[in-house]
């Protein structure tokens, strides 16, 4: 009977440890594919730059763990719906054989709705939030994200407006500007919850990825313009990002 307890306990253990996504794993998967930029100075491998951008924001923001992963190794939850300006929806199924769906809802970006903090050129804030895709002055976006649901099986994430409120004009399908609209994706193990997307335009252009659990949203990683010019990453379908 030990011995009996002692393989169920072994084999509980083993599939825990597996369940758990390597983001060590990832971070050397994405460093492999050179991606060079003639614009870096020093390292050109673009994808290890961003992975080094992306360690380096984690950690100012008092991230201590590296949810850094390679859009290659992960499960990508396909588009359903989508209306012009209007929404977008993705629906799956979890390698749990639960049932996902992810929804955007946009919305014209009104003025008059909005306080807007000004500094010379600069819109510092919208809302009292860094507006990215719209951070110079007299240069208003067109679209916000209204509202952003994840459904496991039916169940909402609880996911504060504030987790997506200051991204604007979000890159749909048809975009040329850039190399990919928005993705979903999940982890092998189905605990984790990735959104990719650009946005912005010109020299308000910037790229970011929402991070979930089944149950929460995590954090952020978000680059702009200044990164994404280096890296040459806008109109790259190579650009795996972070």
């Amino acid at each position: 009977m030990r011995n009996l307890l002692l393989v169920v306990f072994l084999i509980v253990i083993s599939k825990s440890s597996f369940s758990q996504i390597d983001f060590e794993a990832h971070i050397n998967a994405i460093q492999k594919e050179e991606l060079i930029s003639e614009l870096l100075e020093g390292e050109r491998n673009v994808n290890k730059s961003s992975v080094d951008y992306a360690i380096a924001f984690l950690k100012e923001n008092g991230i201590s763990k590296k949810y850094i992963t390679n859009r290659n190794l992960l499960k990508k939850i396909e588009m359903v719906g989508y209306k012009d300006s209007s929404y977008l929806d993705f629906q799956g199924v979890l390698s749990s054989k639960l049932k996902i769906a992810v929804s955007l809802r946009f919305q014209k970006f009104v003025k008059a709705e909005h306080k807007i903090s000004n500094s010379g050129r600069i819109q510092q804030k919208i809302d009292g939030k860094i507006p990215h895709g719209a951070y110079y002055r007299g240069v208003l976006p067109v679209l916000e994200i209204d509202d952003l649901q994840i459904e496991i099986n039916g169940k909402k994430i609880v996911i504060p407006r504030n987790v997506y409120a200051n991204y604007y004009d979000v890159a749909l399908p048809g975009d040329q500007l850039v190399s990919k609209p928005i993705e979903v994706y999940t982890s092998e193990d189905g605990e984790y919850i990735f959104i990719y997307f650009f946005g912005g335009k010109a020299a308000g252009r910037y790229f970011t990825k929402l991070i979930f659990t089944k149950e929460k949203y995590i954090t952020h990683i978000t680059a702009g313009y200044f990164q994404l010019y280096r890296w040459k990453a806008m109109q790259n379908p190579h650009f795996l990002g972070f």
